[in-house]
C-alpha cells in the first residue's frame, strides 16, 4: 500500500475551480416569463441542450415549452453542462459515449437540481423531456435510459490524484443546481487541523493527521480521506472517506461527524 499526502491549498484550489465552472445560467436561476407569442418569429424546436439554451434566452413560457424555466416549482430541463468542470481535472474525463444532463426546480424560496448520466444516443432534448411529462413535482425527473450512478460516466488514468478529483467532483455535482436552505456541502470548509476558534466535543477518537490523503492498495483499491468543518449550526468536524474498487470511479462514501463545537473560545 502507498499513501500520498496532499496539501490543503491544492485541494482547496481544485474545489474552487469545480465550483467556479459548475454554473447555472442566470435565466434558469432567476426565471422570467416571456411568451413565445410575444416574439416576432417562433424559434425552431430544440434538438439538443445547446439549442435549448438559446430557446431559454428567447422564451420561458411553460405553456409553450415543456421545459421552460419557471419559479412555480415545476421541474425543467437545464441547458447547463456539468461536464465542463471535468475538462481541467488532472487524470479525469467524461466518457465519449455519455452525456451529463441536469434538471432544475425553482421556487421563490430556493431550488433543487439533479444530474444524470445518459448515453449519448439518448441525450436528445425531446427524449430528455419525456421525463417531465406527468411528473409528480415532489419527485425528481429520471431520464430513460440512464446510468445507475453518475460517476460511471467518468474514466481516467487511475492515478491517486484522479481519485481525489473524483471525490471532490462527486460532492459538488450532487448539489449542482441547489439553492437556499437545503444546501449542505457548500457550507463545508476543507481543513487540515482542528479549528482553534471553538471548544470541541469529540464523538470519535481525534485523528493525529488531518491532511488530505489517498491510499492505493496492491489489489487496485483506492481510498481517499479528507476533513471538513461544517460552518452552519451545529458547527461540526467531519471525516470523509471514499473507497473505490479497481477500475471504477464510483465511490462508496462515508461522511462521519467527529466533533461538535460547544462554544467559541
Amino acid at each position: 500500500m502507498s499513501i500520498q499526502k496532499l496539501s490543503l491549498a491544492g485541494v482547496q484550489k481544485t474545489r474552487a475551480y469545480i465550483q467556479e465552472t459548475l454554473i447555472i445560467p442566470d435565466l434558469e436561476n432567476n426565471p422570467t416569463t416571456v411568451s413565445l407569442l410575444e416574439m416576432e418569429e417562433e424559434p425552431p424546436e430544440p434538438t439538443s441542450l445547446d439549442s435549448l439554451g438559446d430557446l431559454f434566452r428567447a422564451a420561458s413560457d411553460p405553456e409553450d415549452v415543456i421545459s421552460a424555466p419557471n419559479r412555480e416549482g415545476r421541474w425543467f430541463l437545464s441547458s447547463a453542462n456539468a461536464a465542463i468542470a471535468l475538462k481541467k481535472l488532472p487524470g479525469l474525463n467524461l466518457r465519449k459515449d455519455v452525456r451529463l444532463v441536469t434538471y432544475l426546480l425553482r421556487t421563490a424560496k430556493g431550488g433543487q437540481g439533479v444530474t444524470w448520466a445518459v448515453p449519448e444516443w439518448a441525450s436528445g432534448t425531446a427524449q430528455l423531456e419525456e421525463a417531465l411529462v406527468d411528473r409528480d413535482v415532489s419527485q425528481a425527473p429520471q431520464p430513460q435510459p440512464h446510468l445507475d450512478h453518475l460517476m460511471e460516466a467518468l474514466e481516467g488514468d487511475r492515478s491517486g490524484t484522479s481519485y481525489v478529483m473524483a471525490s471532490l467532483y462527486w460532492r459538488e455535482v450532487q448539489e449542482f443546481g441547489w439553492v437556499g436552505s437545503q444546501c449542505r456541502w457548500v457550507h463545508h470548509r476543507l481543513v487540515d487541523q482542528v479549528p482553534a476558534q471553538a471548544q470541541w466535543e469529540w464523538k470519535t477518537k481525534q485523528p493525529q493527521d488531518f491532511l488530505p490523503k489517498v491510499r492505493v492498495f496492491e489489489d487496485g483499491r483506492v481510498a481517499v480521506e479528507f476533513f471538513t468543518c461544517y460552518v452552519k449550526t451545529p458547527v461540526t468536524l467531519y471525516r470523509h472517506l471514499d473507497q473505490y474498487t479497481p477500475d471504477s470511479y464510483v465511490p462508496q462514501s462515508t461522511d462521519r461527524p467527529m466533533a461538535i463545537a460547544l462554544k467559541s473560545s
